[in-house]
Parts: structure tokens; sequence; C-alpha cells
């Protein structure tokens, strides 16, 4: 059971603006967890927000960026440092463009170490009591991820 008390206050959730993001984003907020969505467009991801506040009382900060990036860490440091994360989802993925493949050539050697790059990175912002269960259940989504 996801909870506040073992994996809040906050969530960062990147690739939040799309179907399984959007379902963490649901959950997370209906669980009591504030948010900080990360994705490419603003649009959708200022829907979601919209949505989780209509159902849920929690903070939600969107971050509009692009994962491939090179600032992305400094760039997710300006919505998150003043919070205390419990618990980062990697949901995200890249168009198969130049930029994704100049970014697979430089941090990894297949999209498989991409997300265990990302979140070997964003373990940062978790805080250490939740680590653990963040740990947890970020390596169950990486485990998914093509």
């Amino acid at each position: 059971m996801i909870d506040a008390k073992s994996y809040g206050p906050w969530a960062i959730i990147a690739g939040a603006s799309e179907g399984i993001g959007v379902s963490f984003a649901h959950q997370l907020g209906r669980a009591g967890i504030n948010l900080i969505l990360v994705a490419r467009q603003k649009n959708l991801l200022e829907e979601v927000a919209r949505e989780v506040w209509g159902e849920s009382p929690v903070q939600v900060r969107v971050l509009p960026l692009d994962l491939t990036r090179t600032d992305v860490l400094d760039r997710v440091r300006e919505v998150a440092d003043e919070v205390e994360i419990g618990l980062v989802v990697l949901n995200a993925a890249a168009e198969p463009d130049d930029v994704a493949r100049e970014y697979l050539d430089n941090i990894a050697n297949g999209p498989v170490l991409v997300p265990a790059h990302l979140a070997e990175a964003f373990r940062m912002f978790c805080s250490m009591p939740r680590r653990q269960a963040a740990e947890t259940m970020t390596n169950l989504l990486l485990g998914f991820q093509k």
C-alpha cells in the first residue's frame, strides 16, 4: 500500500504527462503525497495537475523538461531542493531522434541503462529515512523500462 508516511511527503514523477505516469500521479495524489510532475509537454502536465487537484488536497508542481538535456538535475533542483522527496518514479521515454541517440551514445550503451543512470542521479533527491522504500519502488519500475 502506498501512503504518505512511507513514500511522502513529496514524489517526483518523470514521464507524468501520459499513460502510466498519469496513473501514478492520481494514485500518489490520492495517497496524500505531494507531486512534482516532469515531462516535455507543459500543457499535458498542467492538465494532469488540474485533475489531481480536483480529486486530492495535495500540492502539485509541474516542470516541463526533456530528460535528455544535460542540465536535467539542475532543473529538477530548481523545484525540488526545498522539499523532502520520498519517492522518484522514472516513467519517461525518449523519442528516437538525433538528440536521444546522442544521449544514449554518451551516457549508456543502450536503452536499458538509461533508466538506471537516471535512477542513480535522481536517488539523491530521496530522503534517507524513506530511501529504502523509494528504491524498492523505483527498482520495480526500472524492470519494466524498454
